[in-house]
């Protein structure tokens, strides 16, 4: 509808396409949803073991191995190849490479409060900052932090328990 001088500034609009938009169907398997699915399981299985004043371990081996797979992966991307999509990547605030040396020392108790302490601090901070992230992450990410989170409180309360 634009003119210039009383005519008009686009002499004819043709239309390329006639597309609508469509949503795609609700699938379990689609990131979201599994995401939620596997905080529901971790925080479930974590709520028993609260109860029972046990530590299921298992949990915080597959969950450490990986984590810190995709810690590694984020880390080596950034830091020792020239990909520039993954430079500044800040998955590297929930995905530690560090969790695979923290594997080793899972089974002391200090040592994996003292970790577990500062990654579930930084877990909080992350959950609560994640929609002002200058990066803007996808929103599967949001239940592997609360993940994150739960399984850290779950590590932290269990040592205050059997201390």
């Amino acid at each position: 509808k634009a003119t210039i001088n009383g005519k008009p500034l686009v002499k004819e609009t043709i239309e390329l396409s006639n597309a609508k938009e469509r949503s795609a169907p609700f699938n379990i398997t689609d990131p979201q949803p599994l995401a939620w699915l596997l905080f529901g399981v971790v925080a479930i299985l974590s709520a028993f073991e609260w109860r029972k004043k046990t530590l299921f371990k298992a949990i915080d081996v597959a969950f450490l191995l990986v984590f810190g797979a995709v810690g590694a992966l984020v880390f080596f991307l950034w830091f020792f190849t020239e990909h520039t999509a993954t430079n500044n990547n800040l998955n590297i605030l929930w995905a530690w490479p560090t969790h695979w040396i923290a594997l080793g020392f899972i089974w002391f108790g200090k040592p994996r409060r003292a970790y577990f302490k500062v990654y579930g601090a930084v877990m909080f901070i992350t959950a609560l900052c994640f929609w002002f992230l200058p990066q803007g992450m996808h929103p599967a990410t949001l239940p592997l932090i609360l993940l994150a989170l739960v399984r850290s409180i779950s590590n932290v309360r269990f040592e205050k328990l059997t201390a």
